[in-house]
């Protein structure tokens, strides 16, 4: 199962009643998760078994997401 098919199986106010299950604080941290949410939901990869890095540029600026070597 890709991630794609695995957030696609729920919606994101389910994942966050799930996170705040586990942890109540996170629940402050949602926007933060949705901007997450958004990247993995409109990342597209030719090959599905190709793995991406995601992470936030070194001056806080925007998400970078390439193929991890």
């Amino acid at each position: 199962m890709t991630i794609r098919e695995l957030l696609n199986n729920c919606s994101f106010d389910e994942v966050m009643r799930h996170i705040g299950t586990i942890q109540y604080r996170q629940l402050t941290m949602r926007p933060f998760y949705r901007e997450a949410w958004d990247i993995l939901m409109h990342t597209v990869s030719i090959d599905p078994y190709d793995e991406l890095l995601v992470t936030k540029g070194r001056d806080g600026g925007p998400w970078v997401i390439r193929a991890n070597a």
